[in-house]
């Protein structure tokens, strides 16, 4: 709890990576849900998930609640990148 705390102090950006791995569990919805309204809470944070996951795919993955506030276009842009991974 204080990790996170000290973060809301200290930065205006997160980038989160590959959320949708290992997803599906209640704490991984409600570590997801406390980043997304910790970006949506003060104007000038900033919040990027990246995740290899369609849109129509979310809610499977990520739960309702999450999917749902990453679907609201006041508060997500959803950039598609196209192509197969750039890992090596």
């Amino acid at each position: 709890e204080g990790w996170f705390v000290l973060l809301e102090e200290r930065v205006s950006a997160i980038v989160l990576d590959d959320v949708g791995v290992d997803a599906g569990t209640p704490f991984r919805e409600s570590f997801l849900l406390r980043h997304i309204e910790w970006a949506a809470d003060q104007p000038g944070r900033r919040i990027v998930l990246t995740i290899n996951d369609a849109p129509k795919e979310w809610v499977g993955v990520l739960g309702d609640r999450v999917s749902d506030r990453m679907s609201d276009g006041s508060r997500f842009v959803v950039a598609p990148l196209p192509g197969r991974s750039r890992r090596a």
